[in-house]
């Protein structure tokens, strides 16, 4: 059974090699040379539906991609959830949470801080501790 979906992310103007970390931290790959993932339910053209990259989990290209409107930044996941072998609530909600912590990390960084640790608290939140030499 297959199930297509198109989901909204809170991601915007997203940055390429920071959403490949976040999606390597996963367990997911992506491949940017694809640029239609293929459908049956009537999404997209002949060719399929077109993406801006195509996600790769456990050695096989899945259909389900994604795509930044050029105008907005606004970032989806498209594609069939259900064939992928991956929940797409928990999916879009992981790889949202890692990208930002990627790139609050990131941001630290270019300010002259240092990373410490990175963990989790009691209520799941993320907890960046950063410092730097006065």
């Amino acid at each position: 059974m297959s199930c297509w979906k198109k989901c909204s992310s809170s991601i915007t103007n997203v940055d390429l090699d920071t959403l490949k970390a976040a999606a390597n931290k996963m367990g997911v790959g992506i491949n940017t040379q694809t640029k239609y993932v293929s459908t049956s339910y009537g999404f997209g053209d002949s060719n399929g539906a077109p993406v801006d990259g195509a996600f790769v989990f456990k050695g096989r290209q899945l259909q389900l991609g994604f795509v930044t409107d050029k105008k907005t930044g606004e970032f989806q996941v498209v594609g069939d959830f259900w064939g992928s072998g991956l929940n797409s609530e928990s999916f879009m909600g992981n790889l949202g949470q890692i990208y930002r912590e990627i790139q609050i990390q990131q941001q630290a960084e270019l300010m002259g801080y240092t990373i410490d640790s990175v963990t989790t608290d009691a209520e799941g939140n993320t907890v960046i501790e950063v410092y730097a030499f006065a």
